[in-house]
């Protein structure tokens, strides 16, 4: 018999005023680390941004972003479980409506496309594995959560550029233990100025046997607030792990394959 180890901690909208773990932004707030979360009695989601560095494409070129965002997906698959998952992520020119001119493009992401844990690597058990503490300076390859999965689609995404990022996360049909519960992402995003733009999510999961959907919105017209990014000279700043691979005058020469991964274990 698996042993399911269940962690719970509370889960509020706004949380504790001034603390990071909320999902609402304080005054003139950028860059807010923890961007979603849900929770029920049996499924939690959360989703928080790990690494953001600043720099410009190309030497001399336009400016860029390289952003890696952590989904998970936790959940009692006696019970109730994540069998599908649709992603996107949005980014929007100041207050502007999306779909303007001038807004931030997609260069790259990853993973790429539709993609399931793969059968030999994923497990039926729901032990909470911690995170690994980065420290310093590392790799981009020390960022993937060392998972495997199995692509079904891959978007094109080299011949031209796209205005969001979108992923589909299935769960294995054979094992029906939900979706991988750890997915890094990584988004490369080339801007047309120094104009302040925002991150909005839309995630929209099925949920157990019965069709049962939830769907997530964090964005200028919901009540979950959008995450605001400053990328004037005097504003930006880089958070998280100081990766020694990545030249911030090169963006584009990132090998940002080696971060999208999926894990069947995370914490939350």
């Amino acid at each position: 018999m698996v042993e399911v180890i269940h962690h719970e901690i509370p889960l509020l909208d706004l949380g504790i005023e001034g603390a990071g773990f909320r999902i609402q932004n304080t005054p003139d707030e950028l860059q807010r680390v923890h961007i979603d979360q849900y929770k029920t009695s049996d499924i939690k989601y959360q989703a928080d941004i790990v690494a953001i560095v600043h720099g410009t494409i190309t030497p001399g070129g336009p400016l860029g972003v390289l952003l890696v965002v952590d989904f998970k997906f936790l959940s009692n698959p006696q019970r109730c479980r994540f069998k599908r998952v649709e992603i996107s992520i949005a980014f929007g020119r100041e207050n502007n409506a999306i779909g303007g001119r001038d807004e931030p493009i997609v260069k790259d992401l990853a993973p790429c496309g539709t993609f399931r844990m793969d059968e030999a690597t994923q497990t039926k058990t729901d032990t909470l594995e911690s995170d690994v503490s980065l420290q310093g300076g590392c790799s981009l390859a020390t960022l993937s959560v060392g998972g495997s999965f199995q692509r079904t689609t891959t978007m094109d995404i080299k011949s031209h550029a796209i205005l969001n990022a979108q992923w589909e996360v299935m769960e294995n049909r054979t094992l029906r233990v939900g979706v991988p519960a750890h997915l890094r992402t990584a988004i490369l995003l080339e801007l047309p100025d120094e104009a302040k733009f925002r991150a909005e999510l839309q995630l929209i999961a099925d949920i157990g046997t019965f069709r049962q959907k939830i769907k997530r919105k964090v964005g200028a017209h919901t009540k979950l607030d959008p995450v605001n990014f400053d990328p004037s000279e005097t504003m930006r700043f880089d958070f998280g792990p100081t990766l020694q691979d990545v030249d911030k005058t090169n963006l584009g020469a990132c090998c940002i394959n080696v971060i999208g991964s999926a894990n069947s274990a995370a914490s939350i």
